[in-house]
């Protein structure tokens, strides 16, 4: 077996014997890298790409195995950790997976034999843990962005709304570090579900604070009853609460979880609300302080400059980096990834999708069904920042076909020829 190919584990412990027993006993089946205590252990993992298993000692000098634990489990939440101890009392075992959250603890002397299915289990488990992650980031994020969207067409305004209140707890997450955590971004997506639900309210009506309330109510209802979906209906149903963060923002427990999405749901839909009453940052930030936001969120949202990038008019986050190429093109020339430039309207002047909305396979296929029934123009002012999505390299909405003839028809609308209905 190539070294590339056997399975990396971490073990710690701090003795120099015991490692190089661990190193003869399972060197030719496993990638060790050993580590003589827990703070040699945390340079380590500061400088290598994560380890899949993680094996400790309890009691060593400087830093025992729990102390280790808690920083590993902030540093590589998807760790699988086991405890090989030889202070196996009942009280120590507690601990360890009580706090530890431990996959298995051994007791020394411990067999190669034992240690080894150990590993194996562990690295099972770890696998597991992966493949969750990429389904529930992937699957099931796929999902509900794709409800979402569909909801929106029909909303436009809450879609405007929806977009910022997610683009800014995307901002605020990169700010504090936390944009490993799959729950924050699905929240801001889900969170004025309840208001699609509810319906028949204004834009200000949407953000007030009653409303808002009783909505994220709504929406947590709803989504308590779609299985690993429970900490972003929790987080959902929480966020016109009050307080202060948690002391530890990268925390894998998931009552802070909870308080840390809802803090950073409340501060987004308040910067929505406050944004259109206030231009001044310096106004914002006292009404954020008044509404009893806790200061490193504010100060995130401070250095984020959200509340300068996203008021309207500004060109948003656009302006960073290069200027973004603004086309005019057919609906069968979107391509997912444009931003429309212009909002998008019926000629009785009926909002139909809102400027700054980046465009997916969805709302492609809406544009192309209105171009074709001439509810729309035929031309879409959209921009794309890095490259000509019209080019071949851009890749097109999946299951679409780009029509000449329709591009001809769309072309001609808008130079005012007439055309007839394909």
């Amino acid at each position: 077996m190539s070294p590339e190919s056997k399975p990396r584990v971490l073990m710690v412990d701090d003795e120099p014997n015991v490692l190089a027993g661990f190193r003869r006993a399972l060197g030719r089946r496993y990638a060790l890298t050993t580590a003589e205590g827990g703070m040699h252990a945390l340079t380590i993992l500061d400088s290598h790409d994560p380890f899949p298993v993680i094996v400790t000692d309890m009691r060593m000098p400087g830093m025992d195995g729990l102390a280790f634990l808690h920083e590993v489990h902030l540093r590589h939440p998807d760790a699988v950790c086991m405890m090989l101890t030889g202070n196996a009392d009942q009280a120590t075992a507690v601990r360890a997976i009580n706090e530890g959250r431990i996959f298995r603890f051994l007791a020394k002397p411990c067999t190669p034999d034992v240690l080894d299915q150990a590993l194996q289990a562990a690295h099972r488990q770890h696998e597991l843990v992966v493949a969750e992650r990429v389904l529930i980031r992937g699957t099931l994020s796929g999902s509900v962005r794709l409800l979402i969207e569909v909801l929106a067409l029909s909303e436009p305004e809450l879609a405007r709304a929806a977009m910022s209140i997610r683009k800014t707890v995307s901002a605020l997450t990169q700010e504090l570090g936390l944009e490993t955590e799959w729950r924050y971004p699905l929240s801001a997506s889900l969170c004025l579900l309840g208001t699609v639900v509810e319906g028949g309210a204004t834009r200000d009506e949407w953000l007030d604070d009653e409303r808002l309330e009783s909505c994220a109510h709504t929406a947590a209802r709803l989504l308590r009853n779609i299985p690993r979906l429970t900490d972003v209906a929790d987080i959902i149903d929480r966020q016109r609460e009050t307080g202060p963060l948690p002391d530890t923002l990268n925390t894998a427990d998931p009552r802070e979880r909870v308080i840390i999405g809802a803090r950073l749901l409340r501060i987004a839909t308040d910067l929505e609300r406050f944004r259109t009453e206030d231009a001044s940052w310096d106004g914002i930030q006292t009404r954020l302080r008044q509404a009893g936001h806790d200061d490193r969120i504010i100060q995130a949202a401070h250095r984020a400059r959200i509340a300068d990038t996203n008021t309207p008019g500004t060109g948003g986050s656009d302006q960073k980096g290069s200027p973004a190429l603004q086309q005019a093109l057919t609906p069968w020339e979107l391509r997912p990834g444009m931003v429309l430039a212009r909002d998008v309207s019926t000629p009785d002047a009926k909002l139909l999708l809102s400027k700054g909305r980046e465009l997916t396979p969805v709302v492609i296929e809406k544009l192309r069904s209105l171009a074709k029934r001439n509810v729309i123009g035929g031309l879409i002012e959209v921009q794309a920042a890095d490259h000509d999505p019209a080019t071949p390299e851009a890749p097109e909405a999946e299951g679409t076909h780009v029509d000449p003839a329709a591009i001809a028809n769309a072309r001609n609308r808008s130079e005012g020829t007439p055309t007839h209905e394909r």
